[in-house]
């Protein structure tokens, strides 16, 4: 009988996880960069072309905050949430199944660490890559704006679901993590394609709570705070869910 969780053994199985997905993972590491890149730049070309008619003296705030803010913001959310849906890739097929059943792990480290590696893994490079970009902006652009006041950006500075920048913090994490969990649980529910099955189940889903909150005439802050803590429930709720799926793994071969 295997313990529930070991240290040691769990990082040894990481770093296994790691060997065999580390091609794929820089190769998606390229592919944020570009695409972030791509959107800082343009964002750039975009909103500081018409600043030079302001004389020195004339402090104006950064015009790009808020497109980099909420352009990464969707970014990081559409690539975590397809991070999630690649969390059991090796075992869509009887195959890899049968593998993925006879590691000498637990199943809880055997989850445990897909959710490190493929959600974690992409949530540490994206705030990399974010950062770098956004203080290569700041220092390139300082010199050039002298009177725009740059600054570096954070994923949480177009929220306001609180005053305190603490609890902004938090409610906004909760509302990340969400989705999230969405597609890793969709990953462990539609083995085969999760990816598809999970946006489409997202999209119905998303189509019934625009249909309840429709009834709602405005989003007053006591509405926003139940939300928040149900989001909070389902996300904790969806990833019990998926570490359950992944207790019950069928070596059947099933369309």
């Amino acid at each position: 009988m295997i313990d529930f969780f070991d240290c040691k053994r769990f990082m040894r199985y990481l770093g296994k996880l790691w060997t065999e997905q580390r091609r794929t993972m820089f190769l998606s590491a390229a592919i944020l960069l570009g695409i972030m890149f791509i959107i800082e730049v343009w964002i750039c070309l975009t909103a500081y072309n018409n600043l030079y008619g302001y004389g020195d003296c004339v402090r104006i705030s950064d015009p790009a905050r808020t497109s980099i803010s909420f352009s990464c913001s969707l970014l990081f959310v559409a690539g975590s949430c397809i991070a999630a849906s690649r969390l059991f890739t090796d075992g869509q097929q009887k195959a890899g199944r049968i593998h993925v059943l006879t590691m000498p792990v637990s199943m809880f480290e055997n989850w445990l660490a897909r959710i490190v590696l493929f959600v974690g893994g992409y949530v540490l490079v994206f705030h990399i890559v974010f950062y770098a970009l956004e203080v290569c902006r700041v220092v390139l652009l300082t010199s050039i704006y002298p009177n725009v006041d740059l600054a570096v950006q954070s994923l949480s500075s177009i929220t306001s679901f609180q005053h305190d920048p603490l609890m902004n913090a938090l409610y906004t994490l909760v509302w990340y993590v969400y989705p999230i969990s969405l597609f890793v649980l969709g990953s462990m529910v539609f083995p085969r394609k999760p990816l598809l099955g999970t946006t489409i189940s997202v999209f119905i889903l998303g189509l019934i709570a625009m249909f309840i909150l429709a009834f709602f005439n405005s989003f007053s802050e006591i509405l926003i705070d139940t939300l928040t803590l149900w989001a909070a429930f389902l996300s904790m709720a969806n990833l019990w869910l998926s570490y359950r799926r992944m207790c019950e793994l069928e070596v059947i071969d099933r369309m």
